[in-house]
């Protein structure tokens, strides 16, 4: 049995410096997981845009619609068009309300407005709600 004067409390655990390295190693590991699975995860930010379109006078809605979803799904940015609906206005006309989903980085909404409204059978499109997605 060993005398309580052999014991040195400030001395150099072999054991201690051993357990601070797994617990060292452990910590860096799970950071290391964090950071992949932060650089997995896609950070891509997206938008719902509601546009309404006027058409020309005299041009049948249909036309409109097709012509519509043609010119913004070339447009870049756009994901998909998620909804369409056509809606009394005034004097018997008829408007276009367009839902479609853009990627932030890559569209522009101004282009695909002033896409729209450069095609003969379109009077004007506006944006009518922006939302993040």
């Amino acid at each position: 049995m060993s005398s309580e004067s052999d014991f040195d409390c400030f001395a150099s655990d072999s054991q201690g410096s051993e357990w601070e390295r797994q617990l060292e190693e452990r910590a860096r590991l799970a950071q290391e997981k964090i950071d992949e699975k932060n650089a997995a995860k896609d950070t891509t930010a997206f938008s719902n845009v509601g546009m309404q379109v006027l058409p020309e006078a005299e041009i049948p809605i249909e036309e409109v619609v097709e012509a519509a979803k043609e010119i913004v799904a070339a447009c870049p940015g756009v994901v998909e068009i998620t909804g369409e609906q056509v809606q009394p206005f005034v004097f018997g006309l008829k408007k276009l309300i367009l839902v479609f989903k853009i990627q932030d980085e890559e569209a522009s909404t101004d282009d695909i407005v002033d896409a729209l409204v450069a095609h003969e059978k379109i009077s004007s499109a506006e944006i009518t709600s922006f939302n993040k997605a």
